[in-house]
């Protein structure tokens, strides 16, 4: 559990090093948004994956996401509407 922890760590790191030297990179909010999730940061998840849909509304990848940390977090209405959307 110990090395996932500090290969999620190093991850965050090279990602804001990226979003640094890359800001054009469009995936970057998407793939913080998973490396949030995968340390149980719900709500950084959630901020992450909503700012890959403000950079692209049709991102269901990002929706869906969204909806999984929204059901960990208890925000079930939410989630709900991002499924929808997916689905339409």
């Amino acid at each position: 559990m110990q090395l996932k922890r500090n290969a999620l760590k190093e991850a965050k790191r090279l990602y804001l090093k990226l979003n640094q030297n890359n800001p054009q990179f469009l995936w970057l909010p998407f793939l913080n948004g998973i490396l949030h999730y995968s340390t149980d940061d719900y709500a950084g998840s959630v901020s992450w994956f909503s700012k890959q849909i403000h950079i692209d509304s049709m991102h269901y990848r990002a929706r869906f996401n969204r909806a999984l940390a929204y059901m960990k977090s208890d925000e079930v209405l939410y989630a709900i509407e991002d499924l929808d959307r997916c689905i339409q």
